[in-house]
């Protein structure tokens, strides 16, 4: 066990602050997000592996949260995904539907579907590609 011990040598006095400017932004959304870098953190088998269980996780959460929207960056992630429907390595094993219930998320707008194979890169991706992205 340990403590930890903060002591601030500094007062401060909320009395003599001025106000800041009201702003015109009412609302701040949270969003949640995620990036796979293939190979960069961890061996690529891992991170197939994790991106596909994701998959799993998103499906989960919007099926119980109608107001939850994810984009699905990368084809190479449904293509992991796709490919592992037939083993136990899922977080959702036993699901023979679960293709089913992600295109009904599709369909509703909950979850998207990048069009790029892979994450962004300069070095594979020209200005074609780049716009073709956006829609």
């Amino acid at each position: 066990m340990f403590s930890l011990t903060i002591i601030c040598g500094f007062s401060f006095d909320a009395a003599s602050q001025s106000k800041l400017p009201e702003s015109s932004i009412k609302t701040v959304y949270i969003v949640p997000t995620s990036h796979y870098d293939f190979g960069f953190v961890e061996p690529p088998d891992l991170v197939r592996e994790r991106a596909a269980r994701h998959i799993d996780e998103v499906i989960r959460v919007a099926e119980t949260n109608p107001n939850f929207r994810w984009t699905i960056e990368s084809v190479w992630q449904i293509n992991e995904w796709l490919k592992r429907q037939k083993s136990p390595t899922s977080v959702l094993p036993k699901d023979n539907a679960k293709i089913a219930r992600l295109m009904k998320l599709i369909k509703s707008g909950q979850i998207a579907l990048s069009t790029s194979w892979g994450s962004m890169h300069t070095d594979f991706m020209g200005a074609e590609e780049l716009n073709r992205i956006c829609y």
